[in-house]
């Protein structure tokens, strides 16, 4: 091990343990005031950087009541489309949604306005895992934001996991290889 290694083991150390403390803060439910005033202090440098969990309005009192999918539709050099799709709870297994809950609140926080510093980043990664599996060049692709708002509990709900009605879709990010001038993305169609 390197002495400028070894010496800074202190410093990993306490960046391991502040990480740990944030999480704990944000992930446990508030049950004193100096808790509340704690989480509300890193807050915002969790949210600066799309960290922040939200709140965790799955269950009573108050439940979440907007349902929500990211979907990104990649256009290839020869025509062709892939469409790659956060997980579709109504047809995905019980171990698929304990799996996968907090991955799609991160993509929801991402959609948001917390998130837009990020679209960039995260359509990169999006087209490399389809690229390495296509073969293909991209032309372009578009994220695709998917809501529907559930009733509350008083009005008629949607019977659980069935087909969510969803509102039309919202291509709230277009992604291309290289900068493009506007005549060029007017060819394409977006």
């Amino acid at each position: 091990m390197s002495p400028s290694l070894y010496h800074s083991r202190p410093l990993v150390l306490l960046g391991v343990l502040g990480f740990w403390a944030l999480s704990l803060i944000e992930m446990t439910p508030q049950t004193f005031e100096a808790h509340k005033h704690v989480d509300n202090l890193i807050d915002p440098v969790l949210e600066s950087t799309s960290l922040w969990q939200g709140n965790w309005d799955l269950f009573a009192p108050v439940i979440d009541h907007w349902n929500t999918r990211l979907e990104c539709e990649i256009s290839w050099e020869d025509g062709s489309q892939t469409r790659w799709s956060t997980l579709d709870w109504t047809t995905a297994s019980n171990w698929q949604r304990m799996r996968n809950f907090r991955r799609n609140e991160y993509f929801e926080n991402m959609i948001t306005s917390r998130g837009h510093l990020l679209y960039p980043a995260l359509s990169d990664h999006i087209i490399r895992t389809a690229s390495k599996n296509e073969q293909k060049n991209v032309r372009w692709a578009d994220m695709i934001y998917l809501g529907e708002t559930l009733l509350p509990p008083d009005e008629h709900w949607r019977k659980a996991y069935t087909t969510p009605q969803f509102r039309d879709p919202e291509r709230f990010y277009s992604w291309y290889p290289h900068a493009i001038p506007e005549s060029e993305i007017m060819l394409f169609g977006n």
